[in-house]
């Protein structure tokens, strides 16, 4: 199991937790980042691997294949 995943667009690199030892990395990134566990892309690989090194282990989050509309029904359900 992944302690954290990642997702990347345009501009960053966003982490979100899996595990509570997840939660305590991701506190820690936030606390040097203004609030965020979000890093800009170029940075991204240099920060997994400081991850990684330090015994976590992070990958990329699966894609979400759910449209909008599905979501939305089963919320109203």
């Amino acid at each position: 199991m992944n302690d954290l995943t990642y997702t990347q667009d345009g501009m960053f690199t966003r982490f979100m937790p899996e595990t509570a030892a997840g939660e305590n990395v991701w506190r820690e990134m936030a606390l040097q980042n203004e609030g965020v566990a979000a890093v800009l892309n170029f940075e991204a690989n240099k920060i997994i691997q400081q991850i990684r090194s330090a015994g976590y282990k992070v990958s990329k989050a699966k894609k979400i294949t759910t449209s909008i509309d599905d979501l939305l029904s089963e919320l109203m359900a």
